[in-house]
């Protein structure tokens, strides 16, 4: 675990927690990309999607991504909001909602922005071009996956025990932050 921080007197915030090693090439084909997918657009377990509605109305962005080699967790926040934001990303991180409900509807979603990337050049260039530079690899895989309905919600929740404390790097812009409830929350 490693922390970074650099003050700033902007009056915002940013938190972000870079888990190593939970990118789609440590996971089974489209896992990594359809954990973000669920944990930006899911919310928690209590809320469901409300959850998002309650983080704009108070000027808290969230966002989950994820590439070949790690995941990241990302918050921007004004400091007078740093309370609940920390307090929220806790709740989401301990009560993730990973429902059948919210996996299916997941999966509709992510099959159909593979859909609509098939027309994007940019996207099936880059692609194509990791294909090549990594030819029998796993770097050479979409990290959106190739096979969406082969995962599980199993898969999904298997894959979320990677994000551990061991695996997190804290990134701290603007008001410090107590890493401590983070660290008692992560396995």
């Amino acid at each position: 675990m490693y922390l970074i921080y650099e003050k700033d007197n902007l009056g915002r915030t940013v938190f972000e927690i870079v888990f190593k090693n939970t990118g789609s090439i440590y996971a089974k084909d489209g896992v990594a990309n359809f954990l973000a997918h669920m944990l930006n657009t899911k919310g928690t377990l209590k809320e469901k999607e409300k959850f998002f509605s309650k983080l704009e109305e108070k000027a808290i962005n969230l966002n989950v991504t994820t590439n070949r080699e790690f995941s990241t967790v990302s918050m921007t926040f004004l400091n007078e909001k740093t309370p609940s934001a920390v307090k929220n990303l806790i709740n989401l991180l301990e009560n993730p909602n990973f429902t059948q409900e919210a996996f299916f509807k997941s999966k509709e979603e992510i099959k159909a922005k593979k859909e609509s990337l098939k027309n994007n050049n940019d996207y099936i260039a880059s692609v194509n071009l990791f294909k090549v530079l990594f030819k029998n690899t796993p770097l050479a895989k979409e990290v959106i996956g190739e096979n969406i309905d082969e995962i599980s919600l199993e898969d999904i929740k298997e894959h979320f025990k990677y994000f551990s404390k061991n695996s997190a790097v804290f990134i701290n812009g603007g008001k410090k932050i107590d890493i401590a409830p983070f660290i008692e929350i992560l396995p």
